[in-house]
């Protein structure tokens, strides 16, 4: 993986020297996946590693991800809800965890409006 890295490292470099436009740069797909990694870690606050270890977020950066109160993480995290670890006496939860916390509940909403929205039909209010 390291000499894919650096090749496509190499040619990316190259382009940006040479102010050539970088949609056309072709990068092998592991490339492409880390690069989405890092980006989707930066996205959501966090500082993309360059190690095999998981990022890992402090309860109350879970909380803002998750618009939620810091309080209302710490139960997620003692009902077991949200996986974490202790560093000394701080908290660490694997952002992974909180993505897919997030993603669950955004699906559990569009759920909800859509049953809402077939019972709203059902029962002749709608416009």
């Amino acid at each position: 993986m390291s000499d894919v890295l650096e090749r496509d490292a190499a040619t990316l470099h190259r382009a940006i020297r040479h102010g050539n436009p970088l949609e056309n740069v072709q990068l092998h797909q592991s490339t492409i996946q880390y690069l989405a990694g890092v980006l989707d870690a930066r996205l959501l606050g966090g500082v993309a590693q360059h190690d095999e270890h998981a990022e890992e977020v402090a309860p109350t950066k879970a909380a803002e991800l998750l618009g939620v109160s810091r309080p209302h993480v710490r139960r997620l995290m003692d009902e077991g809800t949200l996986p974490f670890r202790m560093v000394g006496t701080h908290h660490r939860i694997p952002l992974e965890a909180v993505t897919a916390l997030r993603e669950a509940e955004r699906a559990s909403m569009a759920d909800g409006m859509a049953a809402l929205s077939r019972l709203q039909d059902e029962l002749g209010l709608s416009e």
